[in-house]
Formats: C-alpha cells, structure tokens, sequence
C-alpha cells in the first residue's frame, strides 16, 4: 500500500499499489478505518503487548534485546558462510564451529522469544476495553504533531508484534505477526465510509 499525506485536517488514505499503477479498481482505505476498527481489534487481542504495566514492559524489553541480537547473529554468521563459499579449504574447520556456536545461541534466543510472547499472551485483560483506548492513544498520537515519543511508542509496539499490514478488499485487513500468526479485521457496513474531518468532528 502507499499512503497518501492528509488533506488539511482530515486523514491519511492508503492506496494500493494497482490501483496506482490502473490495473485495478480496489478500494482505498482511510487511516482513521485502521486505526478505529484494525488497531482496535488488535488492541483487544494483543493486549499484553501495549499495556503498561512493569512486568509486560521487562518482558518486552526482552523480546527487544532478543531480536536485536537475533539480527547481529544473522550477520555473522552470513559473513561466515561467505568466507566459505570464498575459501580453499583453509579454516573452514574453524568457521564450522564458530556457526555452530552462533546456532546454538539463536536457539537460545528464540527459546527466550517464544517465553517472553506467551506471557504477554497470557497478561490478564484490565476490566475496561483496552483496544478501544489503544485505539484512542493512536489517534491522539497522530493528531498532535507535537507527540514525537508517543508515536515512537505506539511504532515500536506495533513493529515488535507485526511483520506487515494488508489490505484486502473489500472489506479484509490482514496484520501478521512476527510469531507466524495472523489476525484478520472484517470490516462491516459503514466501517469504511469516509471519516469527517477532525476539525469538523468536534463541531466546528
């Protein structure tokens, strides 16, 4: 999708990469429709990953350290197998060993991922609709310009739990997670009509 700038004081609109290019006709979407129904309904189901509670925060920081140690592993051992491919024969002996050490410390990390996601998946839901007011905090994040370190929080949440975003008309939004899974919004009727703008919203 490629996002289009809101005009004046409405919002953003994602449009396929199809339609752009006119070799289709699918649906364009408004951000305000991810942010209320997607979001929320992520929100809702995900809970663990955006509450802030100290105990969820520890774990994933965690998942943070993990990943970024993951990624540094990667590297290596990438260059390790390059050597390889490069090489006559000599020390590839020693790079065998060396890759199978960074093996067994990504084994290691990904044991600490998969602990560190279920408890957040298991994080008890509070007693009040927790996707609704993520909702509500991604809103105020994006309309005030001056909320820098919220929407760097809300960001790093949302790329901690999700791979990517699809849109799928006409009526289907397709987020995947980073764990292999998928949670799908269908939107109903009137879910997708044009937002009124924000500064007639509130009765201006």
């Amino acid at each position: 999708m490629q996002r289009k700038a809101p005009w004046k004081r409405g919002y953003a609109r994602y449009y396929c990469l199809g339609q752009i290019a006119g070799k289709s006709d699918c649906r364009s979407i408004s951000e305000a429709a991810i942010i209320d129904h997607g979001f929320s309904f992520l929100g809702t189901l995900e809970h663990g990953q955006f509450q802030e509670t100290e105990a969820l925060r520890l774990a994933r920081a965690a998942i943070d350290e993990a990943v970024a140690k993951l990624a540094e592993l990667d590297e290596r051992a990438a260059r390790y197998m390059d050597a390889i491919e490069e090489g006559s024969g000599q020390g590839i002996k020693l790079i065998t060993e060396r890759l199978r050490r960074i093996e067994a410390e990504q084994d290691a990390l990904q044991a600490v991922l998969t602990q560190r996601r279920a408890e957040l998946a298991a994080a008890p839901k509070t007693g009040v609709d927790f996707g609704a007011l993520f909702a509500y905090d991604v809103r105020a994040a994006v309309a005030d310009k001056e909320a820098v370190k919220e929407r760097h929080r809300i960001a790093t949440a949302l790329n901690r739990l999700l791979i990517k975003i699809v849109w799928e008309p006409p009526s289907f939004l397709m987020m995947y997670t980073r764990d292999g899974g998928m949670v799908a919004h269908i939107f109903q009727k009137g879910q997708l009509d044009r937002a009124p703008r924000r500064d007639r919203s509130a009765g201006r």
